[in-house]
């Protein structure tokens, strides 16, 4: 893996089904990140959700809260949409 810092090389597997809450996608893979590394990310972080998951779904997300709101295909947000 590349970083700002340096490199450093991880192992990377397949992932059969990956489940987050309601949502679920196949055929995906994760980064198995070394433990200095994954202390970096912060107390309480188990793992990041990648666009390569997130991409797959209509959601928004709720800083406030701190949570995932999945939705309908169709969905529109009321507000302003910004694009990632």
């Amino acid at each position: 893996m590349r970083a700002t810092a340096g490199s450093v090389a991880c192992l990377v597997i397949g992932l059969p089904t990956v489940v987050v809450d309601v949502v679920s996608a196949d055929g995906l893979t994760a980064t198995v990140l070394p433990q200095a590394a994954a202390a970096a990310l912060g107390a309480g972080v188990d793992g990041v959700l990648g666009q390569d998951f997130l991409s797959r779904f209509a959601f928004t997300i709720d800083y406030r809260r701190s949570l995932i709101r999945w939705h309908d295909a169709d969905y529109v947000a009321p507000g302003t949409r910004l694009a990632l």
